[in-house]
């Protein structure tokens, strides 16, 4: 694996009522955003009733990580963010999707 590749842990829970909280650990990156990304399709298609971004843990996210969640955004109703770092809110509104994506 090469250092320039960030490390990022996604934990996925599922509460009785069908909502899905994904915890994200680590930094957010091009280089491992696919991973997100096949997680949140995978969850999709199990129509769930609302899906939570835990970024309780996440120390950075560049703009191809918000992409990810902006896309479950865009196919789901209920999406929100969980205690996101002001970095990960400043990527946040530097794209612009601050009114969008709402904690």
């Amino acid at each position: 694996m090469s250092q320039d590749r960030a490390f990022v842990t996604i934990t996925e829970m599922v509460d009785e009522a069908g909502q899905v909280t994904l915890a994200l650990t680590g930094e957010l990156d091009f280089s491992n955003s696919a991973e997100l990304r096949e997680a949140v399709a995978r969850i999709l298609d199990s129509q769930p009733s609302g899906l939570i971004f835990d970024l309780t843990e996440l120390s950075f996210s560049d703009s191809s990580g918000i992409s990810v969640i902006l896309y479950a955004h865009n196919n789901l109703t209920n999406v929100r963010l969980r205690n996101p770092s002001s970095i990960v809110e400043r990527v946040i509104q530097t794209m612009g999707l601050a009114e969008v994506l709402q904690s």
